[in-house]
């Protein structure tokens, strides 16, 4: 992350990119923006799509923001390519005994411990909103489902920290499977939680006010997605295991664990191919405008506001009143809806929450059926995939912290912001654990509860949910937002770990506390871990 924030400091001040000299500025006056341009200079056709929005104040450093963009990776990136491997090793990691053991406590955690979050998170933030309309520091439309939205994306957690220092302290065993076991199911909750939001739409004009039916719908749509990407990633865990168990693959190490690895990443396509989510594109239309007699203007239809100008990578098309600027490249089909409109973008990603049950339902069952040379194999490598993809993630958030183009922040949304988190996490933590204690023989004690409470890190989810959709001024402020609340529980509440083990007198299985482990060299006594961090722990 320290990594990202200095490139990102560097690329964003040292850098500058000199004008370049092919730019080409012409006039044409239009009454409508366009989400695809088609130009048509002496008989050839280009086609330019809608990149992103341009201050005034910015109009002569568009080289600049084009070097910004060539550092910024589609948000797509980050579900289609490294969340997979980082929520199939959390399953792939799972320790069953201790997980299926604590089963109830991390169910009831993950899933009714979320929405309870969500909902705390969300009212919380909704007023912080209505201050700041009455005080007039609200910029844009900022509605109630944007808050739902906010609090389900920050409900995400990703203790990743605490647990690296709780397996090098082999802190208490119940305490990690609790923490764990509640991150890994909490990350698909968050997404279909996300998705479910996204998709609540009530009948009539008004989008925003409450509607019985599209609430039903939209819990339809959470157990529909959520049961469907478990079946999946289910079935083709046991697909596999059946596969390795009556056949000679046990004799072809290398083939057994390449057929492991595709059978496990084709949960994740199966399930984006079933067309659990999708996009809703503008009414196409054509208007035609003329600059001069060997150029045309071919604009597809979408609202515009006033005084607004369009620029493309080496022309620029200013309106009347020119106050800012529209971004628009030459990338085929139009990627991004316009920042002003309302996004129809569905969050969800089912393939994501079908691979975490296909490594969970692999690790249980595929596993023991594989060669010894196969296990490694299998276990390293994703292992290696995780490490990487998690350390990318990181590093592109320091990395965003400075290009990403459209932040905004607000102090007031960003102390309420961090409030609600806090609020939302007691909420989950403490009345859960009473209720939970009520049928448990293992209580779950003060101490450890106030550790879970400490431990609810924000990480690679949150920041991924948040980045996937910027397209308004709300969802920009949420992301922005976000960032801040991964830094700030990354490095406050990650660092003072160790501390919080000793304040709260929590010990390890050997009886030390925290201190005491690091001062005396507990580590490099204990090279053979009794709970392992998410290694694959398939000989319980």
């Amino acid at each position: 992350m320290i990594y990202g924030v200095l490139v990102g400091v560097v690329l964003r001040y040292g850098i500058h990119v000199p004008s370049d000299v092919n730019n080409v500025t012409l006039s044409c006056q239009v009454q409508t923006s366009p989400a695809t341009l088609l130009v048509n200079v002496s008989g050839k056709f280009y086609e330019y799509t809608l990149k992103g929005e341009i201050s005034a104040q910015e109009l002569n450093n568009v080289q600049d923001n084009e070097m910004l963009r060539k550092v910024t990776f589609d948000p797509e990136v980050f579900f289609n390519i490294l969340l997979p491997p980082i929520i199939f090793y959390a399953g792939y990691s799972l320790k069953r005994r201790h997980f299926f053991r604590n089963l109830g406590s991390i169910l009831a955690y993950a899933f009714l411990g979320t929405a309870i979050s969500c909902l705390v998170i969300g009212s919380v933030v909704y007023g912080c909103v209505a201050l700041m309309k009455v005080t007039g520091q609200l910029g844009g439309d900022f509605y109630f489902t944007d808050c739902l939205l906010f609090g389900a994306i920050v409900s995400a957690t990703d203790p990743v920290t605490v647990l690296a220092i709780f397996h090098e302290l082999q802190v208490d065993v119940e305490l990690y499977a609790l923490l764990f076991g509640e991150s890994v199911l909490n990350d698909a909750v968050a997404i279909v939680l996300s998705s479910s939001i996204v998709a609540y739409q009530p009948a009539g004009d008004n989008s925003h006010t409450f509607d019985v039916t599209a609430m039903f719908k939209s819990i339809g749509i959470f157990l529909g997605i959520f049961s469907g990407s478990f079946a999946m990633g289910a079935a083709t865990g046991v697909v596999t295991a059946l596969v390795t168990k009556f056949t000679k693959l046990r004799e072809f190490p290398l083939l057994e664990t390449g057929l492991f690895f595709l059978m496990s990443w084709s949960t994740f396509l199966l399930a984006e191919a079933c067309g659990f989510t999708g996009k809703h594109s503008p009414a196409p239309g054509m208007e035609t405008c003329r600059d001069d007699g060997a150029t045309e203007f071919c604009f597809s239809q979408y609202p515009l506001q006033p005084g607004l100008s369009l620029c493309f990578r080496s022309l620029m098309i200013l309106g009347s009143g020119v106050t800012a600027l529209r971004s628009l490249q030459a990338w085929g089909a139009a990627q991004l809806p316009f920042p002003d409109q309302e996004s129809n973008v569905m969050l969800c990603s089912p393939g994501v929450v079908a691979v975490l049950f296909c490594g969970i339902t692999q690790a249980h069952y595929t596993y023991n059926n594989l060669s010894t040379e196969s296990q490694h194999r299998t276990k390293q490598l994703f292992e290696l995939l995780n490490f990487l993809a998690e350390n990318f993630i990181f590093s592109y958030m320091g990395l965003a912290l400075f290009t990403f183009q459209n932040h905004v922040f607000n102090p007031t949304f960003v102390v309420g912001a961090f409030l609600a988190i806090f609020l939302g996490r007691a909420a989950n933590i403490y009345p859960l654990s009473f209720l939970l204690n009520l049928g448990r023989r293992n209580k779950i004690g003060t101490n450890l509860q106030h550790m879970m409470m400490f431990a609810g890190l924000r990480g690679a989810m949150a920041f991924a949910l948040a980045i996937r959709d910027t397209a308004t001024y709300a969802r920009q402020m949420m992301f922005s937002t976000t960032l801040l609340i991964v830094f700030f529980t990354v490095w406050v509440f990650g660092g003072g770990t160790t501390a919080m083990l000793s304040c709260l007198n929590i010990r390890s299985v050997q009886g030390s506390l925290p201190w005491a482990a690091l001062s005396w060299g507990f580590r490099e006594q204990a090279q053979v871990p009794s709970f392992p961090h998410r290694s694959p722990a398939l000989c319980a």
